[in-house]
């Protein structure tokens, strides 16, 4: 118990090292930037692949198209430019957006085109803080920036509802416009304390660390572009000659946003979204980026679509805690790579989707670093538990595994906890048989074979016993010269006399089958002109102390005890009045003692008194039987009890 709950203690200890060290390290590269990437990558994916809206029929969007360039040449003259604001005028169109710069006027219309804008109120122009819009709407409501923050990776997620300019905050142009729209169905904005609020939906301002953006240019009143009706395009594909050749329904642009701006690659006024990463793809112009914009707007006023918000700094920590927890808590549970496999890929999956659900609901939740958190803490957690578990496995087979059974060696190593203690077998007082086996004369043998020769023999003999002890589920404890000592009840112990029968009936069974395999290597031995030899066994049941015995970097286990002493004496001991008794001359001589005789069936085994004998080391005699096979047509008579 005690090597348990130190055992308990070390791993919590080197897991929560590991859980402090995989925070620090996950939040020192989401600090620092190097996740930005991949997040954003990933939040490109669910923009991708979030619920796709119908695309906003309030929007109509007319491109300026290569032909319409061969057409009307460029840059396209303030004529041409007051000809098209009289039409959607004369259409009804509620809020118009002249997405072309026109700092400086171009002939021939010139004036026209500033007595059309001057009288058109609905007119919205876009500039930018280095190129202005005509002069006679410098100082009016009629014209709207169109800075596009851009990230990184040159992607537009950002969208810009005021900034400021010359030390005043100015509107942008697609705010302006969804303004504009909303003024003729009497919809506001109103204050949601310093914030803006469209319908239900309050826009809180992105900051330096909003999402997973790190650093990030905060400048003006930022939100998150939801791309609402992506992939779809604004339909019908309208162009410049399709309105000025009188080819668009009245009907199409009354009432309705109208944006007008280049859609001819050849102008170069194009944007990369996350649908539109690069130019292998279709482009989106600044026209059509400026219409999705001015529908998220609307559809915040009208439909209480909610904006994208997500969590704050603090929150984000917190999340990353709790995944590492999770994995943490999960790698200590785990004990094999297929689990281990598993529960990482589940709980990847739950994370993710989680992430895609929240997103569902506009909340747009760090994915990366709790991810790599989770993945880092249960990785090194299970990798620290393994390489444990491997260190403890090696020690506990190092032990076992080639003097023992597989089965018994996984039954050791499964049951390790109530086995092990301080990185030592914990010593037990158990009721275990053991058995002692030697070579008669082999003083002799030895002398008469070359040493090579010796040795390949002796490992034919002990190899073969060896087979026999596992094949009985002894414990080969140790070999000594031409002997063996194995174990019977130990290191899996009885605890019963049902159990303390079985070792007992198991380690004689074992050692009558060590008989027969020794006939059959005296006959091989025979054909092969070697020696042949004989065997005494000697066996007793009792208490004894097992455990493992020796220095950290050599562990062995073994027994000792009175009844390892008696066994050992059993085996070695020579009748001295009687020589020639059937015992000594057979050829495999097995003594028991009186507690291993009184679990031996009379019906199975032939036994016989082999007498009261004072043991080397004993004070008093003890009662010793000799044990053979029963023969079907033994007289009962041999039999004594």
């Amino acid at each position: 118990m005690l090597h348990w709950f130190r055992t308990q203690a070390l791993q919590l200890t080197v897991a929560t090292a590991i859980g402090a060290v995989t925070f620090l390290s996950v939040f020192f590269l989401r600090d620092a930037g190097y996740l930005e990437y991949i997040e954003l990558s990933t939040y490109d994916l669910l923009i991708q692949n979030k619920h796709v809206e119908p695309i906003d029929d309030r929007i109509v969007v007319i491109g300026e198209t290569e032909k319409d360039i061969h057409r009307f040449g460029h840059p396209l003259s303030d004529g041409i430019l007051a000809q098209l604001i009289e039409k959607l005028t004369a259409a009804g169109a509620w809020s118009i957006g002249i997405d072309k710069y026109r700092d400086i006027p171009v002939p021939p219309g010139i004036e026209r085109l500033k007595k059309v804008i001057n009288e058109t109120p609905n007119v919205i122009w876009v500039y930018n803080k280095d190129i202005l819009p005509p002069s006679s709407l410098i100082g009016t409501n009629q014209i709207g920036i169109n800075d596009i923050p851009l990230d990184n990776d040159g992607i537009v997620r950002r969208g810009l509802l005021f900034t400021e300019y010359k030390g005043n905050d100015v509107y942008s142009f697609a705010l302006l416009l969804a303004l504009y729209y909303l003024n003729n169905i009497d919809v506001y904005p109103t204050q949601d304390g310093q914030y803006m609020r469209l319908g239900n939906t309050t826009l809180i301002p992105l900051t330096t660390t909003t999402g997973s953006y790190i650093n990030a240019d905060k400048g003006g009143y930022q939100f998150l572009i939801d791309y609402s009706g992506m992939p779809n395009q604004f339909t019908p594909d309208y162009t410049l000659s399709d309105l000025l050749d009188d080819k668009i329904p009245t009907s199409a642009l009354a009432n309705k946003v109208v944006l007008f701006g280049a859609k001819a690659e050849s102008l170069n006024d194009y944007f990369f979204s996350p649908f539109n990463k690069t130019r292998a793809n279709r482009v989106l112009y600044g026209v059509e980026l400026h219409a999705y914009i001015v529908s998220q707007l609307l559809r915040m006023a009208t439909d209480n679509k909610p904006a994208i918000t997500t969590l704050t700094d603090n929150e984000e920590t917190f999340l990353l805690a709790v995944w590492i927890f999770i994995g943490i808590s999960i790698g200590l549970w785990l004990h094999s790579l297929v689990r281990f496999i598993l529960i990482t890929l589940v709980g990847g999956s739950i994370l993710i989707g989680s992430y895609y659900l929240a997103f569902n609901y506009y909340i747009w939740i760090p994915l990366v670093p709790p991810l790599l958190a989770f993945v880092l803490s249960i990785t090194l957690v299970t990798s620290f538990m393994r390489s444990q578990q491997k260190k403890e496995r090696k020690m506990v087979m190092q032990l076992f595994e080639q003097h023992v059974s597989s089965a018994v060696a996984e039954t050791v190593w499964e049951q390790r906890d109530t086995f092990l203690e301080e990185g030592r077998l914990t010593p037990k007082r158990v009721v275990a048989t053991v058995l002692f086996t030697d070579i008669k004369g082999f003083t002799t043998v030895s002398e008469s074979m070359d040493p090579k020769e010796l040795m390949d023999w002796l490992n034919t003999y002990m190899t073969e016993m060896a087979n026999v002890v596992i094949k009985h589920n002894g414990t080969i404890n140790k070999y000594i010269g031409d002997a063996v000592m194995a174990l019977f009840g130990a290191p899996l112990h009885a605890s019963t006399e049902e159990g303390y029968a079985e070792n007992a009936i198991a380690a004689v069974n074992c050692g009558l089958e060590m008989s027969t395999t020794l006939e059959e290597m005296n006959k091989k031995w025979r054909a092969e002109n070697l020696p042949e030899i004989g065997m005494r066994v000697g066996i007793y049941t009792g208490p004894l102390v097992a455990g493992s015995l020796g220095s950290s970097q050599r562990l062995e286990y073994t027994v000792i005890g009175d009844t390892v002493n008696t066994a050992s004496r059993l085996e070695s001991y020579k009748r001295p009045d009687d020589p020639e008794h059937p015992a000594e001359t057979s050829n495999c001589r097995i003594l028991v003692g009186e507690r291993t005789r009184q679990y031996l069936s009379d019906e199975m085994y032939t036994i016989s008194h082999y007498g009261s004998v004072k043991l080397k080391g004993k004070t008093d005699e003890v009662d010793i039987y000799w044990v053979q096979a029963k023969q079907t047509n033994a007289p009962d008579s041999e039999v004594e009890s």
